[in-house]
């Protein structure tokens, strides 16, 4: 909702849209007899603590005047309008005919707008009640009013209202409906001329009744709906009004009700009443309790939090954000426990309710899908991804029913890098390999052995077509210490066109923790490729593995490591499993420290004074906190 709103009156000459502020103004303390108005009044601000009905925001009240202001000048007030008002003489039939003929064309014009979706609603104000009375021409406009608001498709017009400046009849009227009229918006809610709801507004109940559905069953049982009418309007109901409401709906569509249960029809025939009854704060208080702004998109504290994450942090679902996964998962999935499985039909129902063609749908469409894939899915898009990850959980519901939770606390921030390495321990559940090198792209002993290891440990390919950095990605479990709790690794394995620049890249520095390194012991080209290659990963950095592949034994990259204080190398012999590779690169993520390519000659000593002097700080202030 905004913070203020602009209602402006427009409308011929001599129709009385200023008496009407100044009538206002006076609260019908004096009458007009002998007064001499200005032309226009200059904007009257109405704070919101002066407002009778709560929710109103401040108000600017701009009137206008043809006599004073060139039509661009009114065209322009249109534009920043929140409700306009269109003022017409009631004993005038020119001013009444003007409204189709001239006001509201050149509202939809100033929009830039071709019909009424412009979203501003448009009251139409018939004043000087006081002098009509012609009865006949009464009903003529009556008459007329109904058919330019309906079959003549304006369909912008929410209000027609008839007052009288001059006895101060029904003036608050038309300022108190502007102010709903703005603050509750049913141009974009409903087709008055069909009679239905508009496609966004019914696809927000529909995310709403799914949401309500919280066993996922397709109805709404009597705790599910009490559970609607307390998040919604904060307000118990009792059996007997649950039944009333049952009544209600069923009378309108006999498919509303089923074994006691209302059905997404019912739901809908339930907030359709509401429209028809013009109970628009109604229909707005479930629409922004849902998260909903007056544009019916969920709104940016949703969508888009402000949240900071350092280059270099990690991001992982928090305890909240998985254990509203879970439940969702277990809400869809058939089965219980491990043994629950999620169907491509369950995914798609549950992806359902996010507009576009969901990402998860993407990765997780190609057959059913166990728990630990889907939280492995998951947990790769909030590391990769974290603000769409944010943006899923926010349509799929997260702090939107009882807990009420800031969607961004569903995110987790691991330590900064730095700040692990001069620990030497990583509390994160989820690390990061970049696999390269020149072994045989088509063999086991490349790094292919390492994406094929980690898919046989219960690891899920991850869809990158169209990726800037050419990577092929799985994500799967490893342990990082027998006993220990298991984490995910993202493997990113790159091939010689992307290697180099890959392991240079800042997003190198910040985010892997290990780069693995293959070369063919067989081949001394490929292991001066490796070699090459190890020289050129961006320091400070993450550790390096080298893996000799073949059967000529492991030597070289044995005797290359020692002399640089990296890591043990580690041999692949051909058709062998590359898992305990896995536990290494699990090992060496789990206890970070200084990159061990800083030993290379690409290596500067400043540079390495540099950091070693920070880390030292680190773990000196470490060392003192502990105490």
């Amino acid at each position: 909702m905004d913070e203020e709103i602009r209602v402006l009156l427009v409308g011929d000459r001599n129709v009385g849209k200023t008496s009407l502020v100044t009538s206002l103004l006076r609260d019908g303390k004096s009458t007009f007899a002998g007064d001499q108005l200005p032309p226009f009044h200059d904007c009257v601000t109405i704070p919101s603590t002066a407002m009778e009905t709560p929710g109103i925001p401040t108000t600017h009240i701009i009137d206008t005047s043809l006599r004073t202001q060139a039509p661009e000048e009114v065209m322009s007030e249109i534009a920043k309008a929140s409700v306009i008002c269109i003022v017409y003489a009631v004993n005038e039939p020119k001013s009444f005919a003007r409204l189709g003929d001239y006001w509201l064309p050149m509202i939809r014009k100033s929009l830039g707008a071709k019909d009424g979706s412009h979203g501003i609603p448009v009251l139409l104000i018939g004043n000087k009640i006081d002098t009509f009375q012609d009865d006949a021409l009464r009903k003529k406009q009556s008459q007329d009013l109904f058919d330019l608001a309906g079959t003549n498709g304006f369909s912008e017009v929410t209000v027609c209202l008839q007052c009288s400046a001059k006895q101060m009849a029904n003036v608050n009227d038309v300022f108190h409906y502007a102010q709903l009229s703005a603050v509750y918006p049913a141009t974009q809610l409903y087709d008055r001329s069909a009679r239905a709801l508009k496609p966004a507004c019914k696809d927000a109940f529909t995310r709403i009744f799914v949401m309500c559905d919280t066993n996922k069953d397709g109805f709404l049982d009597d705790d599910e709906l009490r559970a609607f009418q307390q998040h919604a309007f904060q307000m118990d109901v009792s059996d007997e009004e649950l039944e009333h409401v049952k009544q209600l709906v069923r009378y309108d569509n006999r498919d509303a009700v089923v074994n006691g249960k209302m059905t997404e029809k019912g739901f809908l025939s339930l907030m359709m009443r509401f429209f028809e009854k013009a109970q628009f704060q109604t229909i707005w208080e479930v629409l922004r309790q849902y998260g909903y702004s007056n544009d019916l998109r969920l709104t940016d504290d949703l969508l888009a939090p402000k949240l900071s994450i350092p280059a270099d942090c990690a991001t992982e679902l928090s305890i909240s954000g998985a254990a509203f996964l879970d439940r969702l998962f277990s809400a869809y999935a058939s089965g219980t426990g491990n043994s629950a499985m999620l169907s491509v039909d369950q995914l798609a129902k549950m992806c359902s309710i996010i507009p576009g063609n969901s990402w998860l749908e993407q990765q997780l469409g190609g057959g059913s899908s166990s728990r630990r894939t889907f939280f492995l899915v998951w947990r790769f898009l909030v590391m990769d991804q974290p603000m769409l990850a944010i943006k899923y959980l926010a349509y799929l519901g997260y702090g939107q029913m009882g807990d009420l939770a800031i969607i961004s606390n569903a995110i987790a921030l691991s330590k900064r890098r730095v700040s692990e390495c001069a620990a030497g321990r990583s509390g994160r559940g989820i690390f990061v390999c970049y696999a390269c090198g020149s072994g045989e792209e088509d063999s086991d002993s490349s790094t292919a052995a390492l994406s094929k290891a980690l898919l046989n440990a219960g690891g899920i390919k991850i869809t990158s077509e169209g990726t800037s950095d050419g990577a092929g990605i799985v994500v799967g479990p490893v342990s990082k210490a027998s006993g220990e709790k298991e984490s995910t690794l993202i493997l990113k394995t790159f091939d010689v066109e992307h290697d180099s620049t890959a392991v240079m890249s800042d997003v190198c520095a910040q985010q892997c923790d290990v780069v693995c390194i293959f070369s063919d012991q067989s081949n001394s080209k490929s292991f001066s490729y490796a070699t090459d290659l190890q020289s050129k990963v961006v320091v400070p950095g993450p550790q390096v593995l080298m893996v000799a592949c073949g059967s000529a034994g492991g030597s070289s990259a044995s005797q290359y490591c020692k002399t640089r204080g990296m890591a043990t190398s580690i041999e692949l012999a051909p058709n062998v499993s590359a898992a305990p590779i896995l536990d290494k690169v699990a090992e060496l993520a789990a206890k970070p420290k200084l990159s061990n390519a800083a030993t290379s000659s690409s290596w500067g000593f400043s540079n390495y004074l540099v950091v070693a002097g920070s880390l030292a700080a680190i773990a000196y202030f470490v060392h003192k906190r502990s105490k």
